[in-house]
Order: C-alpha cells, then sequence, then structure tokens
C-alpha cells in the first residue's frame, strides 16, 4: 500500500494497492524501464514520474471511483499525445523545436522574432526585396529563399512589413494556396496584409493550420466576427508585445532621450 502524497501529486492522499509486476507494466509502457522502490513503513513506496503516477492511478477503477466522489473528473488516456510529451492532452499543439518558421521582412521587429526562434532550434528562411549580408545572416541563422520556396517550406508563416498600399493584401489566395498544409499564419504586423476573405476560405478547407493576428482588422473588434467561429485562432487587440514592464522601457527611453535632446 502507498498514498499519493508521497509520490508528488496534487491529489489528496489515498491508499492504492497495486501489484509489484502490475507497477512495472505501467512504467514499461511509459518508457521507464526499471521503476525505482525506496522502502516506507506503508511498504514499498514507487518513485515514478508524476505521469506515471496518473497513468498508475487510472488503472485502479477503485482509485477512479473516489476521485469521481471528490470531483475530478476522469479523461481517459490517448496515446497520440504521448510523443510530444502533451499530458495536458491538448488538441493542435506543435513543437517549434527543427520546424521551420519563414519570415517576410527581417527588419526590428523580424530580426527579434528570428533570435527568438534561433533559440527554439528552428530553421529560419527570410525573404524581403534586399537580401542581407552574409555575416548578418550568419549571426540570425537565417536564409534568403525566393517567397515561392519561402511559403511552400514553412511551417509558420510570419509577414513582418510595414502597413501601406503596397502591401495591403501581400497574403492572398494565391500565397495560401502555396503554403504548407497546416501550417500556422502568424500575422502582428498589420491586419491587410492577409487578405480576410481568402484567410477565411483557407482556414474552413483546413489548409490553415492556425491563425494568430494583432492588431485586428477592427478596431474595437467585433463579438460576431467570424474569425471567432474557429477553434484555432487566437485573436489580441492590439497589446501582444506589450507587457507592463515593456511599455514603462519604452517610455523611459523616450522621456530620456527628450531630456538629453532639450538639456541646454
Amino acid at each position: 500500500m502507498f498514498d499519493t502524497s508521497k509520490i508528488g501529486y496534487s491529489f489528496p492522499p489515498f491508499p492504492v494497492s497495486i501489484e509489484r509486476t502490475k507497477l512495472r507494466e505501467l512504467a514499461l509502457a511509459i518508457g521507464d524501464p526499471d521503476p525505482v522502490y525506496q522502502e516506507g513503513q506503508d511498504g514499498d513506496i514507487p518513485l515514478l514520474p508524476t505521469s506515471a503516477t496518473i497513468f498508475l492511478f487510472w488503472e485502479n477503477k477503485h482509485f477512479i471511483e473516489q476521485l469521481a466522489e471528490l470531483g475530478y473528473g476522469y479523461k481517459p488516456f490517448d496515446r497520440r499525445h504521448t510523443p510530444n510529451s502533451n499530458w495536458p492532452r491538448i488538441s493542435g499543439l506543435r513543437t517549434l523545436n527543427e520546424a521551420t518558421v519563414g519570415i517576410i521582412g527581417l527588419g526590428e521587429i523580424g530580426r527579434e522574432i528570428a533570435i527568438r526562434a534561433a533559440a527554439f532550434g528552428m530553421r529560419i528562411l527570410y525573404h524581403q526585396r534586399r537580401r542581407l549580408p552574409e555575416m548578418e545572416e550568419r549571426e540570425l541563422q537565417a536564409s534568403y529563399v525566393p517567397l515561392e520556396t519561402l511559403l511552400a517550406e514553412s511551417d509558420f508563416l510570419v509577414p513582418q512589413v510595414p502597413g501601406m498600399p503596397a502591401t495591403v493584401g501581400l497574403i492572398g489566395r494565391a500565397e495560401l494556396a502555396q503554403m504548407k498544409r497546416g501550417a500556422f499564419l502568424v500575422n502582428i504586423s498589420r491586419a491587410e496584409l492577409v487578405d480576410r476573405a481568402a484567410l477565411i476560405e483557407a482556414l474552413r478547407s483546413g489548409r490553415l493550420g492556425g491563425f494568430a493576428l494583432d492588431p485586428l482588422y477592427e478596431a474595437p473588434g467585433r463579438s460576431d466576427d467570424e474569425l471567432l467561429q474557429f477553434d484555432n485562432v487566437v485573436l489580441s487587440p492590439h497589446i501582444a508585445a506589450q507587457p507592463r514592464f515593456n511599455a514603462l522601457d519604452d517610455i523611459a527611453e523616450m522621456l530620456e532621450r527628450l531630456s538629453r535632446e532639450l538639456a541646454p
């Protein structure tokens, strides 16, 4: 017998009787071929990862009943989530490591995105009117490619160019059709860069795996916005890059520069 409080899980302690052979089968199922035990006053206590503990308890019908009585819902284990270590079982998650991000426009913000993408071990492609010097490409770990190649190979597409008449509809039906099926489009530049009608078509057809937008097509946003109907769409009203400290730092920098310029 052992209780859950001794193996670090957040449920209240319940005594559960599990045979060693059953415990080993469960451990093998999650890739731990040699579960470790320690001697305790209640017998052998298995020292397993939290995820293993969950599997262990869910295999015990009496324990499931106890959890239900206490208000904890039971959710069957789905092996499809284990390869990505998606223990919360949130559908649609992707691993950034070794995925390809395509950035259209390596300006100030585009470069910051590239720096963060490199930290996650992503492959970084970029396209813009003028190619960067080779030294800057090496520093950013970014490779210049034609737009068609960037669209076809990117798992995450990030258009990062200014909003102006020349960039309106930069990503339209033709560009969305060239994208890898299931790729994500992340627009944190200006909404009008992406043709709205073409975007909704791509979401409905499943060509786009997901879409994120900041700022919105309309300000303030509307509660009946068609984009809100999609579970794979994330919208935020021009606040995605504004944690409090960021805004305060920007204001401080502005005041310091004004002070220097206006000083007698």
